[in-house]
């Protein structure tokens, strides 16, 4: 039976969607030296993966349903594309495992026409997400697996620069509950907020890097950012391991970034509330600062 099959080099295939999902399992091949059959993937998933896997990309539906008896899913909050493949092909004789990247919206995540379907097994990658999901799924096979969750070593730079992590919030809350204003506020009200607080907060600072999520367009944010001609505002066309090692500080709402930052040195902070239970990250260290 393939439900017993166990995860190894070339055996599994993977679906994923969105830039959260695609990040944790590429890391978890990484550091793992594990190679798919093959990719099935969105043009945002496909960044994420970049060239290194290429090769292993294919649009040719049938082929990737043949390429492997294990398949690795993603848990877009976007796109149903992954929770199309388990509804379709879960009776099957193949082992569909779901990785969980966030720790907010877990039922949504397997929620489609009205109902719920879900993989054989969902793994986890932190004892919170590990926690909610034994609390969340009773009934489903929840593993934790474990990541050095700590990006690519870059040489730190002594330097007193803020990172702003954007996210796509409000078309989180309408995708999730058909409510853009589900969770109270949205993503340029978090940003405009920020920004104007951010001298009254951390006094005095080099820079602000914005480094927008890759489910948005930047263009949104330029009225906002134009508001604060006198403050030391940047777009960040760096990668993440950069932002990470060239800023002291980083400041989001739920970001899973804030988790690598943390896990990283950084200092992190939340602009929520810590009384927000919609969207509070679950770590100890996060200071929120209330401002939303």
């Amino acid at each position: 039976m393939a439900k017993n099959i166990k995860l190894n080099n070339h055996n599994f295939s993977i679906i994923c969607s969105d830039p959260g999902g695609s990040s944790i399992i590429l890391k978890y091949l990484n550091e793992n030296k594990l190679k798919p059959k093959s990719l099935f993937l969105t043009n945002t998933s496909k960044k994420i993966f970049k060239k290194k896997y290429y090769k292993f990309q294919t649009n040719n539906k049938k082929y990737f349903l043949n390429s492997a008896s294990v398949f690795i899913t993603g848990t877009s909050w976007k796109s149903n594309l992954e929770k199309k493949f388990i509804a379709k092909n879960k009776n099957k004789d193949i082992k569909i495992i779901s990785f969980l990247d966030s720790w907010f919206n877990y039922k949504k995540r397997f929620e489609i026409d009205g109902g719920f379907i879900f993989p054989h097994e969902i793994w986890t990658f932190d004892k919170y997400a590990y926690a909610i999901a034994k609390n969340k799924f009773p009934n489903v096979k929840i593993r934790r697996k474990f990541l050095r969750n700590k990006p690519k070593k870059v040489k730190k730079k002594k330097n007193n620069n803020l990172l702003y992590i954007t996210e796509p919030i409000s078309e989180v809350a309408h995708k999730m509950y058909k409510n853009k204003n589900y969770f109270k506020f949205n993503e340029k009200k978090a940003l405009d907020v920020f920004l104007k607080k951010s001298k009254d907060i951390f006094g005095k600072f080099n820079h602000i890097f914005i480094r927008i999520h890759p489910n948005e367009k930047k263009e949104k944010y330029f009225k906002i950012i134009n508001k604060y001609k006198n403050l030391p505002i940047k777009l960040s066309n760096k990668s993440l391991s950069y932002d990470l090692s060239n800023c002291s500080k980083v400041i989001g709402v739920a970001s899973n970034v804030l988790f690598l930052a943390l896990n990283n040195g950084n200092q992190i902070f939340s602009t929520v509330s810590k009384k927000n239970i919609k969207l509070r990250l679950p770590f100890k260290k996060i200071k929120h600062l209330n401002l939303i």
